[in-house]
């Protein structure tokens, strides 16, 4: 889907608005097309787990936001690490992450943000 947003953006770059209105309509598609996709693939998901999921994710979110408008003037590099943490936090409390996706994490955090040779 991301190829057609670059094709659609090359024609309409001109007109700012245009462009940003079809990079909406496709984020759209591709969030709407990918779970029917992945359903006749045979990657379903049962929409009892997708609800339960999905609202996981809102409330951390909401959460997330909720403090960054609170807590406003802080020095950004610090809101962005404590909304950061914040969010994962209340997932990982809500049981919003399984250990597979805690396991990604410890790998992800583990090999550190420098490449050593």
């Amino acid at each position: 889907m991301q190829h057609y947003n670059v094709v659609l953006n090359l024609i309409f770059i001109p007109k700012y608005i245009v462009a940003s209105a079809t990079t909406v309509v496709t984020e759209f598609a591709s969030s709407t097309l990918a779970p029917i996709w992945s359903i006749k693939l045979g990657y379903g998901i049962s929409h009892k787990k997708l609800v339960s999921i999905v609202s996981k994710v809102l409330i951390s979110s909401a959460l997330m936001g909720a403090f960054i408008r609170y807590f406003y003037g802080l020095n950004l590099v610090v809101l962005i690490i404590l909304s950061a943490l914040l969010y994962f936090v209340v997932l990982y409390v809500s049981r919003g992450m399984d250990k597979e996706d805690i396991s990604l994490i410890r790998r992800v955090v583990g090999k550190g943000w420098i490449k050593q040779s």
